[in-house]
């Protein structure tokens, strides 16, 4: 929450508070510069790895979760899993725990506990909350991407 309001203030710290127009030829010499070029690259570049990312943490999430059941069945009175729910459409089946409780999970315990329950979990414990940032700083990327794509479009069809 702090990062957010830092960056919001950031923000309005540095808006342009006079309305502005630009020519097509103006944004297209803004749009080639080093700065321009640097910040397009780098944001397609988090969206690919967000990509790639997430079900390689979603996978870990199930790992970690199979071997907390292993666990539970092995050391039959501890818990670490909450209980599956009935399904809504079908009391027959079970539902899946949302991936928020596993991260939720995974987060609080102790890494020794991690590291006697699920081993190949240690590294997604370490690294759970860097997916969670880049997501967020990622929109906002794409957010301001999609602000300079409908100027670019109203500056062609003033222009036109």
């Amino acid at each position: 929450m702090t990062l957010v309001t830092i960056g919001t203030l950031f923000i309005i710290i540095n808006a342009n508070k006079e309305q502005q127009t630009f020519t097509t030829d103006e944004i297209i010499s803004l749009m080639t510069t080093t700065g321009s070029i640097v910040y397009f690259t780098v944001t397609i570049s988090l969206a690919i790895v967000a990509h790639i990312c997430v079900p390689l943490l979603l996978r870990s999430l199930k790992t970690f979760e199979q071997d907390c059941e292993q666990f539970e069945a092995d050391n039959a009175p501890q818990r670490i899993l909450p209980a599956r729910q009935r399904a809504v459409d079908n009391e027959e089946e079970e539902t899946d725990r949302p991936d928020r409780v596993l991260m939720d999970i995974l987060y609080g315990l102790p890494r020794e506990s991690v590291e006697l329950i699920s081993p190949q979990s240690l590294r997604a414990k370490k690294w759970l909350k860097v997916p969670l940032l880049v997501f967020t700083m990622l929109s906002a990327m794409i957010s301001s991407l999609s602000e300079l794509w409908m100027k670019i479009i109203g500056c062609i069809i003033k222009d036109a």
